[in-house]
This record gives C-alpha cells, structure tokens and sequence, in this order.
C-alpha cells in the first residue's frame, strides 16, 4: 500500500500546483478531525460535492507527504482517514492511478474516479484538510 502511494504521490506532484479550488469547500471538516462526533451536514456535504463533482482536485492533492505534513499540523491522520465513512462516503485512491472506476461499481459519477469501493482515500482527505489549513492560516 504504501509503494502504491508514493506512485500515487509522484503522478501528483504536477497536478497539486493546480486546481485546489476543493479546498475552500471543506474548511468546515477540520474541526472534526480529532474526536468522535459525525462531523455535521457543513461538512459532509461539501464533502460529498466534492467527491462526486471534483474527483480530480482530490486526486491531484493525493500525495505520500500527506501524511506527515497532516501530522506535523496537529491533524489526526486515523480520524482524517474516517472522514468519507462519518459522511456516508467510500473512496478509492488507488483510481486515481487509472483513471477508471472501481469493477462492479455501477452507479460512478461521471469522472468515476472515487466511488463505490470499501477502501477509503486517507491521504486525499488528510492532503486537503491540510493544505486548507495552511490557506487560512
């Protein structure tokens, strides 16, 4: 997994320069980075827009630096990582490498680049939360 996303990281180091225009959308999502509350509609929707409308900001955000930046910020990488399920929500990182949806997946939006897999992108959330944080610092 974690050879997987240093590739991911390196297909991403271009496109984080990009479109972070995701970011602004899930400010509300930091505050339920450590804990246990379900994070609210403020932040599960915007979530979900995200995901289903802009799979692509996600993806260039994903990267193997993530992690250590998440925590070096005071962010709980474990709970970032259970984000997406505390908003009803399953992602897969790994599409991003191919750029196609998960086998067996039928109802993809139309990038079909995150939904519809038990594995959640930790890094994508974690990276996004991160870099907002840094934003509005």
């Amino acid at each position: 997994m974690a050879a997987v996303l240093v590739l991911v990281g390196l297909l991403a180091v271009e496109a984080q320069a990009q479109d972070t225009s995701c970011l602004s959308r899930l400010a509300p999502c930091l505050n339920y980075l450590n804990g246990t509350q379900d994070p609210p509609s403020a932040c599960c929707d915007p979530l979900k827009s995200v995901i289903s409308s802009d799979p692509k900001c996600l993806c260039s955000l994903i990267s193997n630096q993530g992690a250590q930046q998440a925590e070096q910020a005071g962010i709980n990488v474990n709970e970032a990582q259970q984000l997406p399920g505390r908003c009803g929500q399953h992602v897969n990182p790994i599409a991003c490498l191919s750029g196609s949806p998960s086998s067996g997946n039928s109802g993809e939006n139309s990038a079909g680049l995150f939904l519809g897999s038990s594995l959640r992108t930790p890094l994508a959330i974690v990276a996004l939360l991160v870099t907002a944080q840094i934003l509005w610092d």
